[in-house]
Parts: C-alpha cells; structure tokens; sequence
C-alpha cells in the first residue's frame, strides 16, 4: 500500500507539469542525388519551445484527480494500518483469554482428582456409594479434557497472533 501512496504522489507531480512549457531539439542528415550512392548530402537542424497558453482547465482538472486519487490512497494505508492494529490487539487478547482458560482447566483437573480421591476414601470407609466414585472419575476426565481443549485453544490464539504479528505462515 505504501507503494500506491508513492505512486500517486508521482502523479500528482506529473499532473502539475502538464502545462509547462517543452523544448525540442531535432537533428537530420540526408543523401541525395540521381547517382548511387548520392554525392549531394544535406543537413537540417531544429530547434522548438511549446507552451500552451490555455488549456480549459485541462491541467488542473488532471491535478485535482491525482490529488484526489492520493486522498484514496492514503486512506487505504491509514484503513490497512488500523484493520493490522486490529487484528494484532484482538489476537493478543484472545491470546491472553485462552492462558486464563488453561489455568482454569488446570485448577478443575486439581480440584476433580482431590474430589476423586475423597470420593475413593470415603468409598473405603464405607460412607458413599460407589457411584460417588464413578462420579468423581467422570468429572476427573472431563476435567481433563477441558484442560487438553484449553491448551489447543491457547496454541491456536498463539499461532493467530504469530500470524496478525507478520511472523507465521499464510
């Protein structure tokens, strides 16, 4: 993008000296005669200055469309720049989201093998059923599996930041 920004401050230049004045230079050398080769050789020189003197608002209509069109240029850098932005703030906070969901599935697996190891005990002491236990299994493995979801999430938020940030592959 930022080669159409240049490119259209090229053309602004270009624009603006569409009426002024050009200078030209012509040189020629010529044979002639009834003979082969011709032995008459001739010479001409020239030398011109143009300038338009009016234009009917030709130039400046043709400057205002290339300062226009660097206006849309710009735009679209400064649009760039900020869509850019955009993704690399949301990508970092979807980021730090998917660490606080690990560490929370961290402390559910915690918390379900303590709950599974109470269940065990109070199992062997004869004051819960055994289905209390296979509860407690229950809860452990969906605990876990929340934690390996949570890490695949932060891997994911990770690779999306790596990419918004330029470093990852397409």
């Amino acid at each position: 993008m930022c080669a159409d920004v240049s490119a259209a401050q090229e053309a602004v230049k270009a624009a603006r000296t569409a009426n002024r004045p050009g200078f030209f230079a012509d040189a020629n050398y010529g044979l002639r005669g009834a003979t082969f080769p011709p032995d008459n050789a001739s010479w001409s020189y020239g030398v011109s200055l143009q300038w338009p003197l009016v234009d009917s608002g030709l130039t400046r209509g043709r400057v205002e469309e290339a300062e226009a069109n660097l206006a849309s240029a710009q735009a679209k850098l400064c649009q760039g720049e900020l869509t850019v932005e955009s993704e690399v703030t949301q990508a970092y906070l979807s980021m730090q989201a998917a660490g606080q969901q690990v560490i929370t599935a961290v402390a559910g697996v915690a918390s379900a093998e303590e709950s599974l190891k109470v269940s065990t005990g109070r199992y062997q002491a004869g004051v819960a059923p055994y289905l209390e236990v296979l509860d407690a299994q229950t809860a452990q493995v969906t605990a876990q599996v929340s934690q390996v979801n949570a890490d695949y999430g932060l891997s994911l938020a990770k690779a999306a930041l790596e990419r918004a940030l330029g470093r990852g592959g397409s």
